[in-house]
């Protein structure tokens, strides 16, 4: 049933998120920085609340609609009840009215009547009339107080029922005012997410096959304990993506596909992975395309014939539908240091660097197109090197970047700003790299 408890509930309920929304009114003022766990924890909540306040009132409007109709009914009832009694009445009436005229009918004969056979004859027939509107009389009593009781049932099953109805109307009051309320409520828990999925985290790590497995658990641990939104991987191509995924926690990864075997391919193919956090994005597409084709050089007077890769990932973010794209590269050994080449290559190895970030450049650019586009690796140049190194193709291209002491980089649009960037030891000759950006 519909009661004050009810009604204190709901207000209750309702009033657990006055203070919440009432930040709705300044939200840039409230939050010139991405809002907190804690901010999120609360606008949650504050859902939760304006939720159980809409069950609460549904449930209080379904209980008052149906007292309101059991009520309906009761007074058709009631209602039929008084017009039977009323008709009775009615009809007793209308009786006592004839019996009284057949009385005074037979005193007029009594009073009439000459003989004594028809006097006595006038006085049985005048006992027999006063009799039957004596009867009468009662009967019109007993229907009288039957078509009263009938009237005051009536009254009062019409008066529940108007309170019904009022109840039902202040339920119904209740249901619309929480529909608002949890609508704002969720209106400013989806604008809180929007915030907080503004700004990115992205770990960025070169972590040699040559590590053992429990130096690569333990920079992952290192990694993964910065709660990174996606973490960009090199030099990987010795553990399986099973091995990466157990070694990071809640999250999924993706190493590129198949090794491929095709000249300069082998391990450098499967050598980038993308990791993000499992709990808040979904893939929607991802790839790898090759950068650089047949790079022909000598690395501590050692040939080498290595192709480069880039690993790619577009995310949804599962809380405000956002998309994210993550690149994951590494470029050749730097061509400035080591510029020697064997055979009789038809680009010096400057230009297939440049070449293979002009390709990284239009994936950025074809990626962008979707949404957000982050890159991340090892490039082996440096931004004072010249036109071809990885800073100036893609500062041409709109992205600044961070990096560490040596060649790690983390790029990003323009738009954009960073928030941090710090370098994090792990098992490595680089260091990792942790940047966190704010969009919008």
């Amino acid at each position: 049933m519909y009661s004050t408890l009810t009604r204190t509930r709901v207000a209750a309920l309702l009033g657990l998120t006055a203070i919440i929304l009432a930040l709705l009114a300044h939200p840039d003022d409230s939050f010139a920085a991405p809002p907190t766990d804690a901010e999120l924890a609360a606008a949650e909540a504050a859902v939760s609340d304006a939720q159980e306040a809409v069950n609460v009132a549904k449930t209080a409007t379904r209980d008052a609609r149906a007292s309101r109709d059991q009520l309906g009914d009761r007074v058709a009832r009631r209602t039929s009840k008084r017009d039977l009694a009323l008709q009775r009445l009615d009809d007793t009436r209308q009786a006592l009215t004839a019996a009284r005229e057949r009385v005074i009918a037979a005193r007029s004969r009594l009073e009439s009547a000459t003989t004594p056979p028809a006097r006595q004859a006038a006085r049985r027939h005048l006992r027999a009339m006063r009799a039957r509107a004596q009867a009468l009389r009662a009967e019109k009593v007993t229907a009288k107080e039957t078509y009263l009781l009938a009237q005051e049932a009536l009254d009062r099953a019409t008066s529940a029922l108007a309170t019904a109805q009022a109840a039902l109307t202040e339920a119904r009051s209740l249901l619309d005012a929480a529909r608002v309320v949890l609508a704002q409520a969720e209106a400013y828990y989806a604008w809180l997410l929007a915030q907080a999925t503004q700004q990115l985290t992205t770990a960025v790590a070169n972590i040699p096959n040559r590590v053992s497995d429990g130096s690569f658990r333990s920079s992952m641990a290192s990694l993964t304990a910065t709660q990174p939104d996606f973490i960009v991987l090199n030099e990987i191509s010795s553990r399986s993506v099973e091995t990466l995924r157990a070694a990071g926690p809640g999250y999924g990864a993706f190493r590129g596909g198949a090794r491929l075997t095709e000249p300069g391919a082998g391990s450098h193919s499967i050598s980038n992975a993308v990791m993000w956090r499992s709990d808040i994005y979904k893939v929607v597409a991802k790839g790898r395309i090759k950068v650089v084709d047949d790079d022909r050089g000598y690395h501590h007077r050692r040939k080498f014939l290595w192709d480069r890769y880039a690993t790619w990932v577009t995310l949804r973010n599962l809380a405000d539908g956002r998309i994210s794209s993550v690149i994951s590269t590494h470029m050749p050994t730097n061509p400035e240091k080591f510029p020697r080449q064997y055979g009789d290559p038809a680009l010096t190895r400057v230009q297939l660097y440049a070449l293979g970030m002009d390709k990284l450049v239009a994936l950025t650019r074809q990626l962008s197109a979707r949404g957000r586009v982050l890159l991340g690796g090892d490039m082996n140049s440096h931004p004072n090197q010249g036109y071809w190194t990885a800073v100036a193709k893609m500062r041409a291209a709109g992205y600044a970047y961070t990096k560490d002491r040596g060649v790690m980089y983390h790029f990003h649009p323009l738009a954009a700003s960073v928030q941090s960037s710090r370098e994090l030891s792990i098992s490595s000759d680089h260091p990792a790299l942790v940047t966190t950006v704010q969009f919008g």
